[in-house]
């Protein structure tokens, strides 16, 4: 974007405040105040987020600042006020649910004012007030959101109007990652044929193209017909190329367990190793780790790859041994 969209002006800049500029903000303004910061950077230890919330609630500080992971399930009776800072940045993520989370999170948010005797504030920063997913978090009215929100689902066929299908695809070599997105695209379109049940998205480069050096392309099925998204995703697994790195099929959105909600991932090789008929084998695998909080992720799949390519590895060690 090379100019605003609205009033024309070339003047365009990157906007970003991270939980740090926020902490020394605060401290600058109100010197006399104790403040904790919780993030993945302050949490990372064992049992960081424990030790920041029993700090808090613990009465040792005055003023929390955190990223998401503050405003879900936390019961502290003195808190009053809760301010909300950008509070429209996932409404321009890109995901057909951007507008439910940003309801959520900030319904989630103001509940944590005013849960005790003492009653609560909560103040919203935001260019969107209008948005309806701002507005009905606003008046708390979960039905005026739901309306609006269910009327998009339904007029652009997303869940739970529909079901979505997302096949991922990830490689060290460019080259053998669009081969295999598109690979899928040909074998889909093969089985979609003439269909007016279905509609696909993509394939495209993934909005992260390379991370960690793995090049990643997307491609997305919209349909009520569940069994044919499962036949689509089955042909395309039986179909693909082996024996060289690539992720799995993955169907639906990822969640990871630690955080509890949906998040994104990066794919590693890690080694494991299995006693198989008394003998101990070392396989490489491949394994999703949470972006956020670094944990382990099952990803749908995944498993069924894995396998696959130990299956492979074992082969070839007992091929070596028995020469």
């Amino acid at each position: 974007v090379k100019a605003c969209p609205k009033c024309g002006s070339p003047y365009i800049g990157g906007f970003g405040t991270g939980t740090q500029k926020i902490e020394e903000m605060i401290k600058k303004e109100f010197p006399e105040a104790k403040v904790l910061r919780m993030d993945s950077d302050t949490t990372s230890g064992k049992e960081g987020h424990m030790r920041i919330l029993e700090a808090f609630k613990n009465h040792e500080a005055d003023i929390l600042i955190g990223t998401q992971m503050i405003v879900k399930g936390h019961d502290f009776p003195l808190v009053t006020l809760v301010g909300i800072i950008a509070a429209d940045m996932t409404l321009h993520i890109s995901d057909f649910t951007s507008s439910e989370r940003t309801f959520e999170l900030l319904v989630q948010a103001a509940g944590r004012a005013g849960r005790g005797e003492y009653p609560g504030e909560v103040v919203v920063q935001t260019y969107k007030p209008e948005h309806y997913a701002i507005e009905s978090a606003r008046t708390q009215d979960y039905t005026q959101f739901y309306t609006q929100e269910i009327a998009y689902r339904n007029l652009m066929h997303y869940p739970p109007a529909a079901r979505l299908m997302t096949l991922f695809v990830a490689a060290q070599s460019q080259e053998f990652a669009h081969d295999v997105i598109y690979m899928a695209q040909l074998t889909a379109d093969e089985i979609i044929g003439q269909k007016d049940n279905i509609v696909r998205i993509g394939p495209a480069p993934h909005p992260v193209s390379k991370a960690n050096d793995m090049y990643r392309y997307l491609m997305h099925l919209k349909s009520g017909d569940v069994l044919l998204l499962e036949n689509i995703r089955d042909t395309i697994i039986k179909k693909r190329k082996t024996g060289r790195e690539c992720a799995a099929v993955e169907n639906q959105r990822d969640f990871c367990t630690e955080c509890r909600r949906e998040t994104s991932y990066t794919l590693k090789k890690i080694k494991i190793n299995r006693t198989i008929r008394e003998k101990e084998y070392t396989f490489e695998i491949t394994a999703a780790f949470c972006n956020k909080c670094g944990g382990e992720m099952g990803i749908p799949g995944l498993m069924d790859y894995n396998m696959k390519e130990i299956d492979e590895q074992y082969r070839k060690a007992s091929d070596n041994i028995g020469g």
